[in-house]
């Protein structure tokens, strides 16, 4: 009789564990970040996004890689929070994957966190300069 409550109390304490091992992965993909929100991409400068609140925002703005140059928020949104993935991603489209010295599109990532109309407004300079090469000026309107 033991024997069986002992097998009984490991099998129930090993379904408790797997419960809660599962339960504490679910929505997050193998970087952290949460698998479940929808992404929407945006290549190059809009005049205006719409999005709604809690979904992640790709935003692929052109880019030559290795000059220094990146493209940056001029001051920090109300509506966005930009994500940790976004450490200098580049990708090259599929088009244009073989042809020397082609521009490549920097990847940012932002979760949309509030809702609202904003101005968003990325520079693209080296950090060390204080006039931009660029400006990319977007109306966000989030539902």
């Amino acid at each position: 009789m033991i024997s069986i409550l002992r097998s009984l109390v490991t099998g129930i304490t090993f379904l408790a564990l797997l419960v809660l091992a599962c339960n504490g992965r679910k929505g997050n993909s193998a970087n952290g970040q949460n698998a479940k929100m929808d992404t929407v991409l945006i290549v190059g400068c809009q005049k205006e996004i719409r999005a709604n609140k809690d979904v992640v925002i790709e935003l692929r703005l052109k880019a030559i890689q290795g000059t220094g140059y990146e493209w940056k928020t001029r001051k920090d949104p109300k509506l966005l929070v930009q994500m940790k993935s976004d450490v200098l991603k580049y990708v090259t489209p599929e088009i244009e994957k073989n042809m020397p010295g082609q521009a490549v599109y920097q990847v940012l990532y932002f979760r949309v966190a509030n809702q609202g109309t904003e101005e968003i407004e990325l520079e693209y300079k080296r950090p060390f300069e204080e006039t931009a090469e660029s400006i990319c000026l977007m109306k966000l309107v989030v539902n």
